[in-house]
């Protein structure tokens, strides 16, 4: 949606993505929320950043999301990027600072279609307490991400 509608502020070729323009893309969402009805769900790294009610953080040990990325073709940059975020919490320490209301669900084990039914029901529910920030934890697989790392 951020590329479709111009929301972005330009290609990163270092880390083949797009880097979205945060306040074009509130303003476009503000514009969109008057114009329709009924909730939206809004997918990203970023989305927790425009202002929701709710986030929902997708999160996966470490050790299992760096295959998931490089099976999507992504640079090995990109994977280390990412497994650090991970491992560090970073998405969901922005949406706790930025949405009222988080929920975090660990699809280590999941398959798309079970992570797809409990997302659901979260969307159609409060947060139940196993599903509230703080359950899940990487910050042990550190070392085991240190070694992955390129130095530098």
């Amino acid at each position: 949606m951020a590329v479709q509608r111009g929301w972005v502020r330009g290609w990163d070729p270092v880390r083949r993505t797009y880097e979205v323009d945060l306040p074009r893309a509130r303003q476009g969402l503000r514009r969109w929320r008057r114009s329709h009805t009924g909730p939206g769900v809004w997918v990203g790294h970023w989305s927790h950043l425009l202002g929701s009610r709710r986030a929902i953080v997708l999160r996966c040990d470490p050790r299992v999301l760096g295959g998931r990325l490089e099976a999507r073709g992504y640079p090995g940059s990109k994977v280390v990027e990412n497994l650090w975020a991970e491992t560090l919490d970073a998405v969901l320490v922005d949406a706790v600072a930025s949405c009222p209301e988080v929920a975090e669900v660990d699809t280590t084990r999941l398959t798309p279609g079970e992570g797809a039914r409990v997302v659901a029901r979260l969307l159609r529910g409060p947060v139940p307490p196993r599903r509230r920030p703080g359950r899940v934890r990487w910050g042990h697989r550190i070392p085991w991400l240190e070694a992955q790392s390129p130095p530098g």
